[in-house]
């Protein structure tokens, strides 16, 4: 029995020293082996994945097809955990289960292109060798022994998928992937939704509505335009249209969510999040109001609307022209749209030529998604070389050419229809690797914070130029419209005019709490100085703005509570 002891013992350090240092990384655990958080989380789970090593031993050591089993209940969770972590650096939730049952072909392609093999190989060599350690030791444990593990076992996973104290990323990752698992029997995989708009009867006090066209970048990262600052010259056209004081930037706007089937909804109806019980399928569209006042209306996309049955959810009887990016690409993916370029001169271009006044025309382009440098053409292709398809050289290419069709579409409208208003804003940012990884599954600053473009008749310029620090959302994209068409909401919206003055201590929320992806019960409350509060709302958990320090959240501030509870009663 000693023996067996010992070297169950010897396994679970040698998967704990894996654990921390390959499934993650060293800089992890030095960042963080200070923190009471961690070693609470880490401590507790990986007792629990000490029971759990004792029961896959007790029950599954036997034979061959047991210790199949017994493989596989390990290798899965280390595998996908740290194929995830390499990616995202955080571990696989309720969403990342989600993704896989909705679009597996997806998920693979995802994964085998950013598959590390040596790893990966590494962590099958381990579970081979402890399936067969277990199999190779005699002897029985006390029926006492097996009883405590399998409490251990349940009670960890419970107290680590339910307590406000628990960050899943701080555990074992065998143990955070069976708190994911639970979490996911928490909810519906599916939630549907009616959408029950009502009927939009408005008129206008503007007797002269302007032209509107209204762009939707793709993965647009502020930080990485020469327009914001950036060292490298990504957006020479926006600068110079800067210049010549035919735009105006504001730099302090945030995301409304994390994907674009989260922004993307809500960007149309001038709210933001948190919606756990579908306000916004209540909430007409900003077609439907421009629809209501004699608008010709547009929507021409570069990527597939039928993603995520995002067609269903915006287009419908008072959108006069629609145009999938299949309809410029055949074969486009979800990761690679129809080309900006062809998009715009095949599609938006001629619309703004031949549409009856007044228009509102949104355009959703292909932009900066990955792989990177699929997105960029030649012409484009200024910083060199690209090392991969994801590296730093073919994002800022990618930027070069959201660049060039946004500035060609602005100097347009403005040759052409000088009264008009052209607003653009991407649906979402990107990471780019370091401390949040790659793509867009974390609530990073280069996720949540975009960039904001007005190009508005020159007698306005004045008045937002004085605004270009407030604290901004995206939803306040679609209040401005309705403001300038003079109209007021049917139902309430969060987004604020920014043709008036927005509060200097405005809060706002960037969030995966929405059903039309998914319903992720996590948000950010973001302060005017862009630090925010991350509320994890199924735990009732807040990591404060220093990113150490975890609160229960009925300790934040009423005024902080009230932003979300509101939805929650909805």
């Amino acid at each position: 029995m000693k023996k067996n002891t010992t070297a169950l013992i010897m396994i679970w350090i040698i998967h704990i020293l894996f654990d921390l240092f390959i499934v993650r990384d060293p800089g992890f655990l030095f960042e963080h082996l200070t923190s009471e958080r961690f070693l609470v989380n880490y401590i507790a789970s990986t007792l629990g994945f000490l029971g759990l090593l004792l029961l896959i031993w007790h029950y599954l050591s036997a034979n061959g097809k047991k210790r199949t089993a017994a493989f596989v209940l390990l290798f899965l969770p280390i595998m996908v955990q740290l194929s995830y972590y390499g990616v995202y650096r955080r571990f696989v939730n309720a969403f990342g289960f989600k993704a896989f049952y909705e679009e597996p072909t997806m998920v693979f392609d995802l994964w085998i292109k950013n598959l590390n093999l040596p790893k990966i190989l590494a962590a099958a060599a381990l579970v081979f060798m402890t399936c067969l350690i277990m199999a190779g030791i005699k002897g029985a444990f006390h029926r006492f022994t097996v009883a405590v593990s399998w409490f251990v076992v349940v009670a960890v996973s419970i107290l680590m998928g339910l307590s406000w104290y628990s960050v899943p990323v701080f555990q074992n990752s065998v143990l955070a992937y069976s708190g994911s698992i639970l979490a996911l029997a928490k909810e519906k995989t599916y939630t549907q939704y009616k959408i029950d708009k009502p009927q939009v009867r408005v008129t206008s006090k503007n007797k002269q509505l302007p032209d509107i066209v209204y762009i939707i970048g793709e993965s647009t990262v502020l930080p990485h335009m020469s327009l914001f600052g950036y060292e490298r010259d990504t957006t020479p056209g926006l600068v110079r249209l800067r210049r010549e004081n035919k735009i105006v930037a504001f730099d302090n706007c945030i995301s409304i969510g994390l994907q674009t089937r989260l922004s993307v909804p809500y960007m149309m109806a001038g709210l933001q999040g948190i919606d756990p019980k579908g306000y916004f399928y209540t909430c007409p569209t900003v077609f439907n109001y421009a629809k209501a006042l004699g608008y010709t209306t547009a929507m021409i996309t570069a990527q597939d609307f039928s993603w995520g049955n995002l067609k269903d959810i915006l287009i419908d009887k008072d959108v006069d022209v629609f145009e999938n990016g299949t309809h410029f690409k055949p074969d486009l993916s979800v990761h690679k749209g129809a080309d900006d370029p062809d998009v715009l001169e095949k599609g938006v271009l001629p619309l703004l030529k031949d549409a009856k006044q007044p228009f509102f025309i949104v355009f959703q382009m292909d932009g900066s998604h990955y792989p990177f440098s699929e997105h960029s053409r030649k012409e484009d292709k200024v910083f060199l070389p690209e090392t991969e398809p994801n590296c730093i050289n073919a994002f800022d290419n990618s930027v070069r050419l959201t660049d060039r069709v946004v500035t060609r579409l602005i100097e347009t409208v403005r040759a052409d229809h000088p009264d008009a208003w052209v607003f653009f804003s991407p649906d979402h940012g990107q990471n780019l690797g370091g401390a949040y990884g790659f793509f867009n599954d974390n609530f990073s600053q280069s996720v949540i914070h975009n960039p904001l473009i007005v190009s508005a008749p020159l007698k306005y310029r004045h008045a937002l130029q004085a605004r270009v620090h407030a604290p901004l959302s995206q939803s306040d994209i679609v209040a401005t419209i309705l403001d300038l068409m003079g109209v007021e909401p049917v139902k309430p919206i969060d987004g604020l005019s920014i043709l008036r003055p927005v509060p200097k201590d405005r809060l706002r929320v960037c969030s995966t709490y929405m059903p039309t992806f998914h319903n992720v019960p996590e948000s950010v409350l973001v302060l005017p100085d862009l630090s925010y509060y991350y509320i994890d709302h199924a735990r009732k958990s807040v990591i404060l703005p220093d990113g150490k320090t975890m609160v229960n959240y009925y300790t934040l501030p009423a005024r902080y509570r009230n932003v979300f509870d509101r939805r929650m009663q909805e």
